[in-house]
């Protein structure tokens, strides 16, 4: 511990900036930057840098009060997750562990009656609950990243992404979706999965789509919806506001 502990300070040297810690997964990553700019207030510091898995890299998004993005692999970010659980050192001057605080059944510590960006605010950032959520900046696609995109996936009216995989709120049995998808083929829809690229696998009878946010904002004003849970609705809403 004291050496991820050194490690941290280290990270976290310029002490006019707000270092937010985000071990998750993208879902995480835009309830934190959107919440992030009441958190550097509450802390009163000059800017944030943000700190994520290595896998974030390609996302395509900042925030105005960004002055970084840190990105960490695996074996590194493990390690201050771990460090927050077992010390409960969630917060210092500078920094502040950008997730739920756990508790001693492997589970998290929130309040179950409000949503889940609201948890963030009361449980994860302690900032009001009318805090005002800002959007990212979404860098635009090239042209051929545009011609790309419509070469790879049937992107119009016919077309519905389904977002089965979630990680800091309850997942619904896989057997939903694929009986989701089942439905929505049948009634001669173009089915996608929404997958992270890496571990997660589309759902039976619909092929996989691993968008960052630059191309989810240009497909999502272009397909029929998205599917999923209560952040997936969120997700989108957001990029049409970006």
């Amino acid at each position: 511990m004291d050496r991820v502990k050194k490690f941290l300070d280290e990270l976290a040297a310029n002490k006019d900036f707000l270092y937010i810690i985000q071990p998750f997964s993208v879902g995480d990553f835009l309830y934190v930057g959107g919440l992030s700019h009441a958190v550097q207030k509450r802390k009163n510091k000059q800017a944030t840098v943000l700190i994520v898995q290595e896998r974030m890299k390609n996302l395509g998004i900042t925030y105005e009060n960004f002055a970084d993005i840190i990105f960490l692999p695996n074996n590194l970010m493990d390690a201050l997750k771990q460090y927050f659980y077992v010390t409960g050192d969630y917060e210092g001057d500078n920094y502040i562990f950008g997730h739920f605080h756990g508790n001693n059944t492997g589970g998290y510590i929130w309040d179950e009656t409000l949503h889940l960006i609201d948890r963030y605010k009361k449980n994860v950032f302690d900032i009001p609950l009318n805090t005002a959520f800002v959007p990212p900046i979404v860098y635009s696609l090239s042209e051929q990243n545009i011609a790309d995109l419509n070469r790879k996936y049937t992107l119009d009216k016919r077309t519905i992404i389904i977002c089965p995989y979630v990680h800091s709120t309850r997942q619904l049995d896989m057997s939903f979706w694929e009986k989701l998808a089942q439905q929505l083929k049948a009634r001669g829809y173009v089915v996608y999965t929404n997958t992270d690229g890496f571990s997660e696998k589309p759902v039976a009878g619909t092929d996989a789509i691993s968008p960052n946010f630059r191309e989810l904002a240009f497909i999502s004003d272009k397909i029929n919806c998205i599917i999923g849970s209560e952040f997936s609705i969120f997700w989108r809403r957001l990029m049409l506001s970006s």
